[in-house]
C-alpha cells in the first residue's frame, strides 16, 4: 500500500494550515469565523458530490483536512460534522436526504453530527455494505 499523500490531499494540507495558522495570532481564533473561512476556501465540501457542488473527494481528504485541525487544536467542529455527518449521509443518504441534510454544509451554515438509529430497514443497510 502506498501512504504517500497525493497531490490533492497535499494541496488540502497546505490551504487549511495555511487558513488556521492565519487565524492564530490573532488571540483564540474565533470558531465560527474560522469555520466559515474554511467553508469559503472550499474544504468544507470536500466530501460533497459534485452534484451538490463538492469536491467528491471523500475520507482521505476529509481525514487530511482533520489532521491539519488535530495539529493547531482548532475548535472547529470539523470530526463531528465532516466524519461523523456528512460521510455516512454521503454513502447511505438518498438525493433527496443528500439535498435536505448537506446544502448548507459548503457555507459552514449547517453543523451534523452522528445519529444512530437501532432499527435500520433493509434498504439502508445494502446501501451502507
Amino acid at each position: 500500500m502506498d501512504f504517500v499523500p497525493d497531490e490533492t490531499q497535499l494541496a488540502v494540507a497546505r490551504l487549511a494550515a495555511e487558513i488556521m495558522d492565519r487565524s492564530r495570532p490573532a488571540a483564540p481564533a474565533d470558531p465560527q469565523a474560522l469555520w466559515k473561512e474554511l467553508g469559503q476556501a472550499g474544504l468544507l465540501s470536500l466530501a460533497l458530490p459534485t452534484w451538490l457542488g463538492g469536491d467528491g473527494l471523500g475520507v482521505l481528504a476529509t481525514a487530511t483536512l482533520l489532521t491539519e485541525a488535530g495539529r493547531r487544536a482548532a475548535a472547529v467542529p470539523a470530526l463531528a460534522t465532516l466524519m461523523l455527518g456528512v460521510l455516512p449521509v454521503v454513502r447511505c443518504g438518498d438525493r433527496d436526504q443528500q439535498s435536505a441534510l448537506l446544502a448548507g454544509i459548503p457555507s459552514g451554515d449547517t453543523l451534523l453530527t452522528r445519529s444512530e438509529e437501532r432499527r435500520v430497514g433493509k434498504e439502508c443497510r445494502s446501501r451502507c455494505s
